[in-house]
Order: C-alpha cells, then sequence, then structure tokens
C-alpha cells in the first residue's frame, strides 16, 4: 500500500513529457495568439518581420528553458546562463520599451502644443481597404483638411503607393477623398510609388523642392512622429508636424504602438550604422 502511494506521489510529481509538451505548447499558443493577432494589422515588411523574429527567439528560449533537463550535471550551469540572459533581455526589452514609448508619447504632446505655418503638407499614407481609406488614413486626411481649409494658400503631397490588398495607390485614394471634401485637384499632387515612411519621405523630398518650398507640414498619426522628426533630419527636410490621433478601438493603438517599438530601433540602427540601406531621395 505504501509503495502504491509513493508511486501515485512520483506520478504526480514527475508527469510524463508528453503531457510537459502539449502545456507547454498551449501556454506558448495563449501567449503567441494575442501577439499575432495585434500584427496583423501592421503592414508587412521589414519591422513586421523584425517584430516576428524577436517574438520567435523568445518562445524558442522560453521552450527550451521549460523542456530540457537542465538539472541533470552537466547543463546545471548552461541552464542557468541561459536563465540569465533570458531575465537580462527580458528586462532590457520592458526598460527600452517603456522609454520608447515615453519619446514616442512626447514628441505628440510637443506637436499639439505648436501650430504649424509651412503652406506645404506631406500626407503619408496608411493602408487602403481596396480603393477607401483605412481609418487611421482617414485621420490623417481629416487633420490635413482642416489645415487646408483653414490655409486656403496652401498645398499638399500626397504620399503612398499600391500595396497588397490595395486596389488603386494610397496617393489618388487620397486625392480623391479630399477632392470629395471641397479641396480642388490643383493643389494636390502625387507621390505614387513609395512603401513604407522612409520612401513616403524621400521620393517626395523633390516634388517639395519642386513645388518652391523649403518647409514642409508632415501628417501622420500620433504614434508616427518621432520616427517622421529622424527620418526627416536624414533627408534634409526642414519639418514641422501635424499629428491626427490614432483611432480608438479594437486593437490599433496598441497594434501600432507595439510596432512602432520595433520600426523605432530598426530606423535608429539604420540611421546610426548603415545609413545607405535608407531610401535614397530622388
Amino acid at each position: 500500500m505504501s509503495a502504491f502511494i509513493n508511486l501515485k506521489w512520483r506520478r504526480k510529481k514527475s508527469p510524463p513529457p508528453s503531457g510537459r509538451v502539449i502545456k507547454i505548447l498551449i501556454l506558448l499558443l495563449i501567449i503567441a495568439c494575442p501577439l499575432f493577432y495585434l500584427l496583423r494589422w501592421s503592414i508587412p515588411g521589414i519591422s513586421f518581420l523584425f517584430a516576428l523574429a524577436g517574438i520567435a527567439c523568445l518562445m524558442a528560449v522560453f521552450f527550451l528553458l521549460s523542456l530540457l533537463p537542465w538539472q541533470k550535471r552537466g547543463l546545471r550551469l548552461a541552464g542557468r546562463v541561459l536563465r540569465l540572459l533570458y531575465l537580462a533581455g527580458a528586462i532590457a526589452f520592458i526598460i527600452s520599451f517603456a522609454v520608447i514609448q515615453s519619446a514616442v508619447w512626447q514628441k505628440a504632446a510637443q506637436a499639439r502644443q505648436q501650430s504649424p505655418t509651412a503652406s506645404c503638407l506631406l500626407v503619408l499614407g496608411a493602408g487602403l481597404r481596396g480603393d477607401i481609406p483605412s481609418v487611421m488614413l482617414q485621420n490623417r486626411l481629416t487633420a490635413a483638411l482642416d489645415y487646408m481649409r483653414a490655409n486656403p494658400e496652401s498645398q499638399a503631397v500626397l504620399a503612398g503607393g499600391q500595396g497588397p490588398g490595395e486596389s488603386i495607390t494610397e496617393a489618388l485614394a487620397m486625392r480623391r477623398w479630399l477632392m470629395n471634401n471641397g479641396i480642388g485637384g490643383e493643389r494636390l499632387h502625387m507621390e505614387r510609388f513609395s512603401t513604407s515612411t522612409g520612401e513616403n519621405l524621400a521620393f517626395s523630398k523633390p516634388i517639395i523642392v519642386g513645388l518652391g518650398y523649403d518647409t514642409v507640414v508632415i501628417v501622420s498619426n500620433d504614434f508616427h512622429l518621432l520616427r517622421i522628426s529622424w527620418l526627416a533630419a536624414h533627408y534634409g527636410l526642414n519639418a514641422q508636424l501635424l499629428g491626427a490621433p490614432t483611432p480608438r478601438f479594437f486593437f490599433i493603438p496598441s497594434a501600432s504602438y507595439f510596432r512602432e517599438y520595433f520600426a523605432l530601433i530598426k530606423d535608429w540602427l539604420l540611421l546610426n550604422l548603415y545609413p545607405q540601406a535608407l531610401p535614397q531621395s530622388g
């Protein structure tokens, strides 16, 4: 009887490896599903893959820490080192995420306190549903529309090419939206080839210079303004910022700020280590 109880206790204490594997996989799915749901709102690109790679690495390390027999003598030291590295990486991520998001919010707050005065706008594209501007893009267009109505002499460069799931270029969709809301077509100039923030700025600069402007008001959502200020300085644009609100429903705000963290790191690395990899201005 005591042997049976002892055997039963041992079984409870050390579940079969297959059961542990199933539990770990379920836990990983619970962690991963919300993250991938947030990421699906972002446009596929380098920053998307960067975020995906980071999550995959964290999941792989967690998987190794959970399943390998680290209590064996030969693996104890390796297990401790790996756990320390994992903990240090998690702490570094939390601190860097908090610092970067604070800078993003601060830049957005600064933009709200300033009043742009330039007569040229640069409206950055943000995705379409077929030929209809997304809610994110409509917020940018609304901010541009209000500015152009308040400044009748102003003109706008509309930057955005055609991406997956889009039946026309973002620039053309923005032009149609603004014209339908009373802005004359002679005030609107399209940049129809860019597919990223860097390309938006690089490909639009020759148009802005050709129109005779040396200062431009760049219109985008509030979470985007910090990275825009970095890239605008890189391309030699004397830029003022006009922030549009980020849509406040579903997971759009969380996805936008989460994705922007990785995009900021990527662009900071490129700007400081390999600026040649950024799009070149015409």
